[in-house]
């Protein structure tokens, strides 16, 4: 068996950063606090923007009315998915939230969206007059939607996206957005049969009626062709780095079998074997939750891939080595790749 360790494991330790972070909140929750109450923006600004660009200056920020606290603190990677882990490391670090504020990674729906109104180049944009056009891609498990405001003719390209883009993550959510929505573009032309912005959230339970938003999600089975090998794979969908935002380390492992004229599997008895050895993986790396999770499985040309993804500061990759040398059919080969944007796993997600 060949182990090829990821690249990147020399990239610092974020955890060291998130420490210090959360020591200066200590000293300093009160003042920052206190001057969000009272409405004072640039002093929040000149206080915690220091302290969040010390951990990445990519990530953003905002302090908001809460829901069970009286203030949200939020720092997001703002669909960066470089920067999901670090976001994910620092609302873990944080302390027990109290009355007066709770932490989160992740920037939630906001139901007063729809009530906002912004002046862009002299025109007031009142979310309320949004409409959009969406199509349900269920292949995909995504959504495209088209966005529409009676002011649009007059704005740029630029500031239309600009507020379709808030709009829709105001209304569904970062998680969401990333989990469901599809494209994203605006129209200055009033559509035949459009819906309210607001409804979006219906539309997308259609899609996925019992959606969690947790990564134990529905299995589907997909099947294709690569050349003469007939492809079958079993997958979540939908899934993406957002789902299990610590796991940035793509491990695939790569088991040979005997396999029929199809390229698939001759007998049953493989893909019992195939699960068994995952089980056997899962339970080496430390046991599936937050720091390891499965994504799926194919077959097809002789060989089967099992999709894993780790958290590279926690999870060893070599520690399954025994495990993978133990496939009854040789040959077996494990590769682990740090992969944050899921790219490993492109051809079964998208």
């Amino acid at each position: 068996m060949s182990l090829f360790r990821r690249s990147g494991r020399d990239r610092p330790d974020p955890r060291p950063a998130v420490e210090r972070f959360w020591q200066w909140w200590a000293e300093n929750r009160s003042q920052v606090l206190g001057a969000a109450a009272r409405g004072e923006d640039g002093e929040v600004r000149r206080m915690l923007g220091p302290a969040v660009e010390a951990l990445d200056p990519g990530l953003r920020y905002a302090i908001e009315p809460g829901t069970d606290a009286f203030h949200r603190l939020v720092v997001t990677a703002a669909g960066r998915t470089d920067l999901l882990a670090l976001a994910e490391r620092w609302r873990v670090g944080a302390p027990p939230a109290d009355d007066e504020v709770e932490y989160v990674s992740r920037r939630v729906p906001d139901p007063r969206v729809m009530q906002y109104t912004r002046e862009i180049d002299d025109f007031d944009i009142a979310y309320s007059e949004l409409t959009a056009v969406v199509r349900v891609d269920r292949d995909r498990a995504k959504v495209d939607v088209v966005v529409h405001h009676p002011l649009f003719p007059l704005l740029s390209r630029d500031h239309r996206l600009e507020v379709a883009t808030e709009a829709v993550h105001g209304v569904l959510g970062e998680d969401d957005v990333e989990r469901w929505l599809g494209e994203l573009d605006v129209s200055g032309e009033v559509a035949l049969d459009p819906i309210d912005l607001s409804t979006l959230p219906m539309v997308i339970g259609q899609l996925s009626p019992g959606r969690t938003g947790t990564p134990t999600g529905g299995w589907v089975t997909l099947t294709g062709r690569a050349g003469k090998s007939e492809i079958r794979a079993t997958v979540r969908r939908p899934f993406g780095p957002a789902d299990a935002p610590l796991c940035d380390t793509h491990v695939a492992i790569v088991l040979p079998y005997p396999a029929g004229a199809d390229g698939l599997p001759e007998h049953q008895g493989v893909d019992d074997q195939v699960d068994r050895l995952i089980e056997q993986v899962v339970e080496a790396l430390g046991g599936a939750g937050p720091h390891v999770v499965l994504v799926g499985k194919q077959f097809g040309a002789r060989r089967a891939i099992a999709h894993l993804y780790v958290d590279s500061l926690e999870v060893e990759p070599d520690q399954a080595r025994d495990v993978v040398s133990s496939w009854p059919h040789g040959g077996a080969v494990l590769r682990a790749k740090f992969d944050p944007a899921y790219r490993g796993v492109g051809h079964l997600l998208s």
